[in-house]
């Protein structure tokens, strides 16, 4: 199967491939690029898929009593958030913790930033005050609010869905890392003042 889609791939590449239907066609493609699509489709993409999460509200439910491909009405938790709405994006990353995503692991690579550069799309992670022991349990994205200002989309577990939130009180105060991923880099539209 592998040699199978490699040899489309370079079909493809080499132009001999507009006539080919082949079931290995999308994954044919995304073998044959090291980088994700263009980071600004991916970007649009991606704001979408949070926007659908957003109004859908799926319910909250821990990731070790669901699978990373189940359907969203199985529930979410914070880190199978990200990694549905990069997955649908087009973002050739792996199912991991949010620890594991904070540490770069399974494709999860970018760049810190601080509170001040904070963008939309980019990943915050949290050390609950409560929960010391659960270094880096927590993570959510960046999002535009409808006044323009950046929100945070995460999926609450308190709350028992996804939720969009101002950045502010304990999302500022328990918060340890932010992370602009590679793959979302494209220039900004949002507003930094109240």
């Amino acid at each position: 199967m592998h040699k199978t889609i490699l040899l489309f791939a370079v079909l493809c590449l080499l132009g001999c491939c507009n006539k080919i239907e082949s079931p290995y066609a999308q994954k044919s493609t995304a073998l044959a690029q090291e980088q994700p699509p263009k980071s600004c489709e991916v970007k649009e993409t991606a704001k979408r898929w949070l926007r659908f999460f957003i109004d859908k509200r799926p319910h909250y439910v821990m990731s070790a009593s669901i699978r990373p491909d189940d359907p969203i009405e199985s529930g979410v938790d914070c880190s199978r958030y990200g990694y549905l709405v990069c997955k649908w994006s087009g973002v050739p990353v792996q199912r991991v913790t949010a620890r594991d995503m904070a540490m770069g692991f399974g494709g999860w690579t970018g760049i810190k930033v601080s509170e001040d550069d904070a963008d939309e799309l980019d990943f915050f992670w949290w050390t609950w005050r409560n929960k010391p022991q659960r270094a880096y349990g927590h993570v959510g994205y960046g999002f535009i609010l409808p006044n323009g200002l950046l929100g945070v989309t995460h999926a609450s577990q308190t709350r028992g869905h996804i939720v969009l939130d101002k950045f502010k009180g304990q999302l500022v105060s328990d918060l340890v890392l932010i992370k602009k991923m590679v793959f979302f880099k494209c220039p900004s539209t949002i507003s930094k003042s109240e």
